[in-house]
C-alpha cells in the first residue's frame, strides 16, 4: 500500500511538473581528458587564441578583452604590436598571462582563477612592471565577479570568464577562420569556459533538484527499477534463444554464439522505450567486425529468402563497426511490456531466424568449435528432422 502511495505521488509531481528546466551541456576536449578546471592549460588556450596563426581569431579576441577593459577601467589602452607570454616569474610567484605591447610597453596583467580563493601577491605583479600606471592594468579573470584584494583595487579589474567570451561570440565569424582544426579548437574552448560558467552558478536546472530532491530521488529509484526489469527481459530472450547477451546499454542488447565467436547478432533496439519517446523498439541482423564486408554477399545470396525481402525498412550504417542486414519495427504498449521477452522472441522465430541460422551456415558452418547446438538448428531449418 505504501508503494502506491508513492507512486500516486510521483505521478501527481510529474504532472504539476511537465516542463522540468534542463541545461545543454556541451562537452570538449578538456572535459574528455578532466583538464577543463586547470588553470594553466586554460591560461595556455587563452595565449594561443590570442597570439594564433589565424588574424581574425587573435583579432576578436584581443578586441573582446580590450573592450571589456576600456569599460571597467578609467584607462584607455592600445594594443597594436603585442607579445602574449604565460607563467611570467617574478620574486613572489608566477603571472599567468602578461600582454605586452612592443611598441608603446601598454600591458595587461592576468591573473587567471578557476577554482581557487586569490591568495596571489597582486600588488607585487602590478609593480613588476617598470612602466607609468596609466600604461598597465591588472586584471584578475575568475568564473564568477570576485572583489579584487583590498590591497590591490586601485590596480586590478574583474572580468569573468563569461564576459570575455561572451563579447568573443559577438565578434566572431566562423566563416573568416581559415583553418577547420581552429574551429573545432575553439568552438570546443568556448563550450568548456561556458559549462565552467554554468556549474559555478545555481542554475535553473539545480535550483529545480534542490527544490524537489526528495521527490527526484524518488524517480531515479523508479529509473533502477524500469533497467532492472527491462536487463531481466534480455536475459530471458538471450535463454529463450539460447544464445548469449552482449552490449553495457539498456537502449540496446546484442544476442550471439559467444562459445564459437559467431559475430553474426540478433540485436533489440530499445531506445524508444527506454527514452519515454514510444514503445516502437527494432530487431536486426547484426554483422559486426571483418563480418560486415560480407553484407553485400550475403545480401545478394539471400535476395530471394522471405525473411531479407519481407524487411524494407532502412538499414543504419553509420558505425564503422557493423552493418545490419535486416531491420524491422514492431509496436509494444505499457500493457505488453510484461511479455516484451515473449513478444521479441516470437517476433525473431517468425521473421528472422531461419534467415539467421542461414547467414551463420554461409559463413561458420566449416569453423565452429562445438557445433551441435548449431547442426540442430541446420537440420530443423533444412526440413531434415
Amino acid at each position: 500500500m505504501k508503494d502506491q502511495i508513492e507512486i500516486d505521488e510521483l505521478k501527481e509531481f510529474l504532472s504539476k511538473n511537465k516542463n522540468i528546466p534542463t541545461v545543454k551541456t556541451h562537452f570538449g576536449f578538456l572535459e574528455m581528458i578532466k583538464k577543463q578546471h586547470n588553470e594553466n592549460i586554460n591560461s595556455n588556450l587563452y595565449a594561443f587564441f590570442l597570439a594564433c596563426e589565424d588574424n581574425h581569431i587573435k583579432n576578436v579576441f584581443i578586441e573582446s578583452l580590450l573592450d571589456l577593459v576600456n569599460q571597467k577601467s578609467s584607462k584607455h589602452i592600445q594594443l597594436s604590436h603585442y607579445l602574449v607570454e604565460t607563467e611570467v616569474t617574478n620574486s613572489k610567484g608566477r603571472i599567468d598571462i602578461v600582454i605586452q605591447d612592443l611598441i608603446n610597453e601598454s600591458t595587461l596583467i592576468i591573473e587567471n582563477k578557476i577554482f581557487h580563493d586569490v591568495h596571489n601577491p597582486l600588488k607585487d605583479y602590478w609593480n613588476h612592471f617598470k612602466i607609468a600606471d596609466k600604461k598597465k592594468v591588472g586584471i584578475l579573470l575568475t568564473p564568477t565577479y570576485q572583489k579584487v584584494p583590498v590591497d590591490a583595487k586601485d590596480y586590478f579589474i574583474n572580468i569573468t570568464h563569461r564576459q570575455w567570451i561572451s563579447e568573443i561570440e559577438k565578434r566572431l565569424d566562423f566563416n573568416k577562420i581559415q583553418e577547420n582544426t581552429f574551429k573545432i579548437y575553439l568552438t570546443d574552448f568556448i563550450n568548456t569556459v561556458k559549462n565552467m560558467s554554468i556549474n559555478y552558478q545555481l542554475n535553473a536546472s539545480a535550483k529545480f533538484f534542490f527544490e524537489n530532491a526528495e521527490k527526484i530521488n524518488q524517480i531515479n529509484n523508479t529509473i533502477d527499477e524500469g533497467h532492472r526489469f527491462m536487463n531481466e527481459q534480455y536475459h530471458r530472450i538471450a535463454s529463450k534463444l539460447g544464445l548469449a547477451p552482449y552490449g553495457n546499454s539498456i537502449e540496446w542488447k546484442n544476442f550471439w554464439d559467444e562459445e564459437n565467436t559467431i559475430y553474426v547478432y540478433l540485436t533489440v533496439l530499445n531506445e524508444n522505450i527506454i527514452k519515454g519517446k514510444n514503445f516502437k523498439y527494432r530487431i536486426v541482423i547484426e554483422l559486426f567486425g571483418d563480418i560486415k564486408e560480407r553484407h553485400l554477399k550475403l545480401e545478394k545470396e539471400f535476395r530471394n529468402h522471405s525473411q531479407l525481402k519481407g524487411c524494407a525498412e532502412k538499414k543504419e550504417d553509420k558505425s564503422p563497426h557493423f552493418k545490419y542486414l535486416v531491420i524491422k519495427e514492431y509496436e509494444s504498449s505499457l500493457d505488453r511490456l510484461n511479455s516484451f521477452a515473449d513478444d521479441v522472441v516470437k517476433h525473431i522465430n517468425e521473421d528472422f531466424w531461419e534467415l539467421f541460422v542461414k547467414v551463420v551456415q554461409s559463413i561458420y558452418k566449416d569453423q565452429l568449435k562445438n557445433d551441435e547446438h548449431w547442426q540442430e538448428e541446420f537440420k530443423k531449418i533444412n526440413g531434415e528432422n
